[in-house]
């Protein structure tokens, strides 16, 4: 059966700041992507990422998920990215080389819930 994508959304005095967006991964009982996060540039810095991360992890427990699972790139410009995912317990499980481009690789985070 075809999972639904979700997605979770966090404003302040009626104005979107934050959204998530994730499903359990196809073939799988218990884990999840999350496919995107993202966080209006005005309120980075002030834990409106970890509170919408925070949130969906919740969700994800409620509907019986015990892992998710994230992909982002090596390069430069994703290490706040990849430091975000650490800082939210997030662990380095896998590094795909060359998996975008030539030095460009995929790397997928682990959270056990």
């Amino acid at each position: 059966m075809l999972q639904p994508v979700r997605f979770l959304f966090a404003d302040y005095k009626g104005d979107p700041v934050a959204y998530s967006c994730f499903g359990l991964i196809p073939c799988t009982l218990h884990s999840y992507d999350l496919y995107w996060i993202a966080s209006h540039n005005a309120y980075r810095g002030m834990g409106v990422g970890s509170y919408i991360l925070k949130l969906t992890e919740e969700e994800i427990r409620r509907e019986g998920g015990n892992a998710v699972y994230i992909e982002t790139s090596s390069k430069e410009q994703y290490l706040p990215t990849r430091n975000f995912y650490e800082k939210n317990g997030y662990l380095l499980k896998a590094v795909f080389d060359d998996f975008y481009d030539e030095g460009d690789d995929k790397h997928v985070f682990v959270k056990k819930l």
